[in-house]
């Protein structure tokens, strides 16, 4: 749970650094943010994160959010994971 909270701060302090200073690469991911979010912008801001597109930007403030946000989310996706295999057996015992 904690995780999962860390995670969602840390992307909107992403979203609000790109907003902020990356204006047009914010508009082209459709806007990305926490509370107001679509299937297709998540799909776009996710690309956006695990591909090499920001290093064309030369932001080093960037690169370490979305390293950050990489770890973060791989970390998440491992605990889900984790608990979708394990809690069936934990369950049937």
């Amino acid at each position: 749970m904690v995780l999962t909270i860390t995670y969602l701060v840390a992307f909107q302090c992403f979203v609000y650094y790109l907003k902020a200073h990356h204006s047009e690469l914010w508009l082209a991911l459709g806007s990305p943010s926490v509370l107001n979010n679509s299937p297709l912008n998540g799909w776009r801001t996710v690309k956006f994160i695990f591909s090499d597109v920001h290093r064309s930007l030369r932001d080093t403030a960037l690169t370490k959010a979305i390293f950050m946000l990489r770890a973060l989310f791989i970390a998440c996706a491992f605990i889900f994971l984790g608990l979708g295999i394990i809690f069936p057996f934990l369950k049937a015992s």
